[in-house]
């Protein structure tokens, strides 16, 4: 079963985030958080940078567990947390869609629920072991293997490259 195009797109935008903590830590600006969560209809000036760094962690710190039920036991704490309470809406010329907040809630509440639901969705559907860690040595990346033999290894195309043409150099 694949992840539906909503869900897929907040799992892209969750790895995104964990990988903007990763990328710039407390130095991310509030452009960058604000280019990564505005898909949400999120306003810059509503943008928290230290809230969305701190949903980042969190983030982190679920997919970082060590094994499946470590991980399902991070998510659900951050379904605890986030308390998505699911309903459908129509706004903006968009068809039917679910929101998971309240709108007049803080932006990373309305951003966090819906991001923590696409992940969870995604661990039910296709398996906590799809989410990974690059390989490439210096890169710490967080992906989402959309593989079919479940094998990503890298982040990108960038770190798979540079892998493979170290590993060619040092066999001749």
């Amino acid at each position: 079963m694949s992840l539906g195009t909503f869900s897929a797109w907040a799992v892209d935008k969750s790895v995104a985030l964990v990988n903007l903590l990763i990328d710039h830590g407390e130095t991310a600006t509030r452009q960058q958080v604000h280019t990564l969560v505005a898909g949400y209809g999120v306003d810059e000036a509503d943008v928290d940078v230290a809230a969305f760094l701190e949903l980042a962690g969190r983030l982190h710190h679920g997919f970082d567990a060590a094994d499946q039920a470590s991980r399902i036991t991070r998510l659900n704490a951050l379904l605890e947390r986030f308390q998505p309470s699911p309903r459908i809406v129509e706004h903006d010329a968009q068809g039917p869609h679910f929101h998971y907040v309240a709108a007049d809630g803080p932006a990373v509440d309305h951003v966090g629920a819906s991001m923590v639901m696409a992940v969870a969705n995604a661990v039910v559907d296709q398996g906590a072991d799809r989410f990974g860690w690059c390989e490439a040595p210096a890169c710490e990346r967080l992906f989402f293997d959309r593989s079919r033999s479940r094998t990503q290894r890298f982040c990108s195309r960038g770190c798979a490259t540079r892998v493979h043409v170290a590993a060619h150099r040092a066999r001749t």
